[in-house]
C-alpha cells in the first residue's frame, strides 16, 4: 500500500471517531504552527542519544552515508503507525542505496520500545527524551491546555506519553541528509496526517547515487 493512500484512509477513520470541539482545537492550533526546520543545504544540529536497544546513537556516526531521518509523534498515532510500517517495508530498498533509516520519537523509553515492536520496526528507533532534538531541530510546538484536555478526557494523557507537562508535539518530519552531513531534502508539515512517501524517499536516494 503506498503510505498516502493509507493515511486518506485513516484521516477518514479519525474524522468519523473525533468530537467536533476536538476537530476545531486541533485545526485552529495547526493553522497557527510554525516550524524552523533545517531546509536543503543546511547541516542539522548533532545530536548523541539512546536509541530502544539502549545503545548510543550520534548523528555523527552516519557521516559518510546517506541518512534518512523520521520525526513522529508516537505510536499512540496511527498515522505515524502507517509511516513506521511503510519504512520498514521499504528499508530494504533504501539500505540498497547505500543509505540509513532512523526514527525519533519524544515517547518515554518503555513506549518507545513497545512502538517499536507493534510496528515490526528493524531499524533504529531514538527515544527523544524531552524533545530535546525535534526542538534543536526547530520541530516542537506547544499544544493549548484544551488539545491536551480533550485528548485525555479521550484516554490519552500527553503527559505520561512524553514525561513532560503534556503540552508539547514535535510536527512529523521527514529529512534525507547527504554523505557530507547536508540536508538534501526535507517534508515538514504541522497537519500530522501528511507524511512523506518512502518512494519519494527512495526516489531522492537513487537520484543521489546517481550524482556521486
Amino acid at each position: 500500500m503506498y503510505l498516502t493512500i493509507g493515511l486518506e484512509l485513516e484521516e477518514k477513520k479519525e474524522r468519523a471517531a473525533m468530537s467536533p470541539q476536538l476537530a476545531e482545537v486541533i485545526e485552529a492550533t495547526l493553522a497557527h504552527v510554525t516550524t524552523q526546520a533545517p531546509a536543503v543545504g543546511a547541516r542539522p544540529p548533532a545530536f548523541q542519544v539512546l536509541d530502544t536497544e539502549g545503545r548510543t546513537v550520534a548523528l555523527a556516526d552516519f557521516h559518510g552515508r546517506p541518512l534518512v531521518v523520521s520525526f513522529i509523534r508516537g505510536g499512540w498515532c496511527p498515522f505515524c503507525s502507517l509511516e513506521l510500517s511503510e519504512l520498514e517495508e521499504a528499508r530494504a530498498e533504501i539500505e540498497a542505496t547505500g543509505a540509513s533509516l532512523i526514527a525519533i520519537t519524544p515517547e518515554r523509553f518503555a513506549l518507545a520500545c513497545a512502538t517499536r515492536r507493534a510496528n515490526g520496526v528493524g531499524f533504529p528507533v531514538l527515544v527523544d527524551e524531552a524533545m530535546a532534538v525535534a526542538r534543536a531541530w526547530g520541530l516542537v510546538f506547544r499544544l493549548p491546555s484544551e488539545w491536551y484536555d480533550l485528548y485525555r478526557a479521550d484516554g490519552l494523557d500527553l503527559a505520561e506519553v512524553t514525561g513532560g507537562d503534556g503540552l508539547e508535539l514535535p510536527v512529523p518530519a521527514t529529512f534525507v541528509v547527504g554523505r557530507d552531513g547536508i540536508v538534501r531534502a526535507f517534508f515538514v508539515d504541522a497537519n500530522y496526517r501528511r507524511r512523506l512517501d518512502p518512494m519519494l524517499v527512495l526516489h531522492t536516494l537513487e537520484q543521489m547515487q546517481e550524482e556521486q
